[in-house]
């Protein structure tokens, strides 16, 4: 089975601690964007930058996605990543609303509802 199919058929979401209420700050990680069929190669080389091993993988649409210590890693044609690649970090937060209504209303635009 190629790497490509293997990441098509990843499971939609594993994440090593499922629930994120116990984070006292946001953990805040940087995208990565890599190619179709280039997941597991961008994976191994982030825990070897950093002698940690990935967390959570899951797909968000066409896109397959994978956290890896500061990483957040996003594989995908160009067309499906387009969208995206105006973002350069994300942060994964215990509880998204106090976070959406700060942004909001300094003036953030949400571009997916929650």
């Amino acid at each position: 089975m190629t790497q490509e199919r293997q990441e098509q058929e990843a499971p939609t979401v594993w994440r090593r601690v499922k629930d994120s209420s116990g984070l006292a700050e946001p953990r805040v990680l940087v995208r990565a964007f890599v190619g179709p069929g280039e997941l597991e190669g961008a994976i191994r080389f982030y825990e070897r930058a950093q002698g940690r091993t990935a967390d959570a993988r899951f797909a968000f649409g066409a896109l397959r996605l994978a956290t890896v210590g500061a990483f957040l890693v996003i594989a995908g044609t160009e067309e499906d990543l387009r969208p995206y690649r105006a973002t350069t970090g994300t942060l994964l937060v215990n509880d998204v609303r106090p976070y959406l209504e700060r942004l909001v209303a300094g003036g953030a635009e949400v571009v997916h509802a929650l």
